[in-house]
Formats: structure tokens, sequence, C-alpha cells
């Protein structure tokens, strides 16, 4: 993202060494082509070594110049399996951060830090495999400048220094009985509130990430997520049953301004192949006829 500077901030992972830890790790770039010295911001498993670790950082910035972060703390196998969910922010371009309460946060934040939103502890499998929320998604504004998550079918938002949930599976539910939300949603707000959340849906209790029940769904609110208006979108009607639609994408601000129009997003359709040592028990399909396809959605102004 990009400050009122013109300083582009950026977050990644990063291997400190080809064997050391897997970190979460924080550069900028100035106007003038000079690069701030990393910072490192978390490690997933403190300590153990070269262990997998993900952490899906998202950022947003706000028009005064505050950094918001979104990410999780994922440590796969092989001695048991957890996800934790954090949020914080930066008050000061990104020398220090701080959580939801204005406490400073000593760095590298860890599982045991005053930043997690939630924790899932998995034991010996992949977290969230079963439920398919296996990553935290993206972080977005709203037109208060109040940062909002989503993971699977929470939605959490700050509010002052509190984080307030928002359980999105009951009106899922009412509108889509049989359905479940899975793996990464994608907010994002227009300047007049307008919230916007494009995810997908599988059948319940349909195991993996893009089974071939998987569906795109468009969640939106006006009213800062009291109410709920919620709709399926697909490029074939009826959807084709062997082919999963999923992992969608919402345009968003790279700055600390809010969109002027209606927002557009792409999403998959077809499959992704066999690439992930991970996938197993038919989590995908895997038929050569069915060549994924990326699929783009302009929203109409309704």
């Amino acid at each position: 993202v990009f400050d009122g500077q013109d300083t582009m901030h950026i977050a990644y992972r990063c291997h400190v060494t080809p064997d050391g830890p897997i970190v979460l790790r924080y550069i900028r770039r100035y106007r003038d082509g000079r690069w701030s010295a990393p910072l490192d911001l978390a490690d997933a498993a403190p300590g153990a070594g070269g262990t997998y670790r993900s952490y899906y950082a998202s950022l947003a910035i706000s028009g005064d110049g505050i950094i918001h972060l979104a990410f999780h703390l994922l440590k796969w196998w092989p001695e048991g399996s957890y996800a934790h969910f954090a949020y914080m922010c930066s008050r000061d371009g990104g020398d220090s951060w701080e959580n939801a309460k204005g406490e400073k946060l000593r760095l590298l934040v860890t599982p045991e830090s005053p930043c997690i939103l939630r924790s899932e502890l998995t034991g010996d499998e992949m977290p969230g495999w079963k439920n398919g929320s296996t990553r935290i998604g993206n972080i977005a504004l709203d037109d208060r400048g109040r940062p909002w998550i989503v993971y699977g079918k929470y939605l959490w938002h700050r509010e002052g220094a509190a984080i307030e949930t928002i359980d999105l599976s009951e009106g899922l539910d009412a509108a889509f009985p049989g359905k479940e939300l899975t793996i990464v949603g994608s907010i994002t707000f227009d300047g007049d509130g307008m919230l916007y959340m494009v995810s997908h849906v599988r059948s319940i209790g349909e195991p993996g990430r893009a089974p071939n029940s998987s569906e795109i769904i468009l969640i939106t609110s006006k009213d800062y997520g009291k109410t709920f208006q919620m709709s399926l979108v697909s490029h074939e009607k009826p959807k084709n049953p062997n082919v999963p639609n999923w992992c969608p994408n919402i345009e968003r601000p790279y700055n600390g301004r809010l969109l002027d129009h209606v927002p557009s997003f792409v999403y998959q359709a077809g499959d992704p192949g066999w690439g992930n040592p991970g996938n197993k028990g038919g989590v995908f399909v895997n038929d050569p006829a069915l060549r994924m396809k990326m699929i783009f959605v302009r929203l109409a102004n309704e």
C-alpha cells in the first residue's frame, strides 16, 4: 500500500536463512527510490528452525497514515499444527506496532502475543482442513477509517479499542440452506460505506478447500454489518456440477482513498491440479479436460 507521501509499504514472508526461520517481514520504499532497513514482525513457530510457516499478510492504510495489518500465524506439521489470527497497526510509518488497545507490541510477534483474535489448534492435521478456513482474508477500511478483516465465516471489525466479531453463518443458513463458507474471503468498501465481500461456499461437511460443490457468493451490507444481502454468482447457468468455482478476489484501493465506483472481482473456475502435495483425499477434481479459468465479474450499479 502507499501512504500520502507516496511511500510504499510491504509485508511479506521471508526465509531468514536457507534452513532457518520463516518470518513475516516489513519494508518500505520511499518516493526517491531508497529502501528502509527490513523489520521482522512475526514468527509463527519460534525456535522451530525451518518448519513450514504461513502468514498471508494484508495491509491497508488510512487517510491519516495509520497502517493496519492482518495476518495469520500458521504452523504446519510435523509436530502438531495450529493457526492464530492477528491484527496490529502502526501510527509512526511502520517503525513500531501496537494492538487494538494501543499497547505497544514486542517484536517478533508470536502466538503468545496480545494481538491474537482467534486460535485454532488441530493436532497433526492442517489447521482448518476440515472446515476449509485455513487462511485469513484481506483487511479493508470503511468510510470511517475502521479496519475490517474476513476469515471464513467470521467478519471482524475494530470499534475503538475493541475487536468485534460477526458470524456470517446464520445469515447464510437462511439464504442458502446446506451451504457453508470456506477458505479465503475478500472484502472492500466504497466511499459511501457500502461493504462488498466475495467468498465461496460448499456443501456442509464436504472436505477440502475447493470440492466440486464450491460456488461464489457475493455478500453486501449498507449498514456496517447489521444486515446482509447474499447472492450466488456464476458464469454458467446452471453451474457445471463437476467444476468448482472458488478463490475470489475483489478490487480494493492501494492507498488511503476509498473506491469511487462499484468494485469488480475475479474468481477461479475449474481444476487447479495437484501441485500441492498436501492436497489429498480427492480434495480437487483432476480431469485434464477441466482446465482452470479465471473469471472476471463487473458488478452493476444496482
